[in-house]
């Protein structure tokens, strides 16, 4: 018989024997072994979910670039920034704030998004002496009513500062619009408060 696509062949090896009055037939599966036969049933199982994972990768890859062409326009026209940036396939996108290294980013999730600045030059210590400037002017400054996430991260060379939004994400397309919205007027104000203070730290 067909199996997936391939010829599933089987051998069994039948030996008769008697006992007293009576004959018995032994059967024995020799193609494939039994070890064998396990391990190709693994392995389909494994095609199969790669292929599911694939797919639904693909699906989400899919469902990204739909949202940023139509969040796009708006952070566009909102922010000043953006303009030369394409949708993609990722969760992020990042737009210029006139320093290498230090990018503003657009974020979605499945349930939520957010919007930042990373601090990430090639030097660890210049981005901490950033990052505490800024910090040191805006620490309690709230945007849209939340107040802005401060991480230092000791450990690595970058830092960020980031504006949260939980509720609506990714998968809930028919609010996409209070996504986009946070995220148009979140970067808006966030670039507002800071660039300035990025200009003074940067000089």
């Amino acid at each position: 018989m067909y199996c997936n696509g391939s010829i599933d062949i089987t051998c069994i090896k039948v030996a008769p024997y008697k006992d007293g009055e009576k004959l018995y037939l032994d059967a024995e599966q020799i193609i494939p072994i039994q070890d064998a036969q396990d391990y190709q049933i693994r392995l389909t199982a494994k095609k199969q979910e790669e292929a599911i994972s694939s797919k639904n990768e693909a699906d989400r890859h899919k469902l990204r670039r739909s949202f940023w062409e139509r969040t796009l326009p708006a952070m566009r026209e909102k922010t000043g920034i953006y303009n030369n940036v394409s949708p993609t396939k990722d969760n992020w996108l990042y737009g210029a704030s006139g320093y290498s290294g230090i990018p503003y980013n657009s974020v979605i999730r499945s349930d939520g998004a957010r919007v930042g600045l990373f601090i990430s030059t090639s030097n660890r210590e210049k981005n901490k002496e950033i990052f505490r400037k800024l910090e040191s002017q805006a620490k309690d400054i709230t945007i849209l009513g939340r107040k802005l996430d401060w991480r230092e991260l000791p450990e690595k060379k970058t830092n960020c500062i980031s504006l949260h939004y939980q509720g609506y994400g990714l998968n809930d397309i028919d609010n996409w619009d209070e996504v986009i919205e946070f995220l148009a007027d979140g970067l808006t104000q966030l670039k507002q408060i800071l660039q300035p203070l990025l200009d003074e730290a940067m000089r």
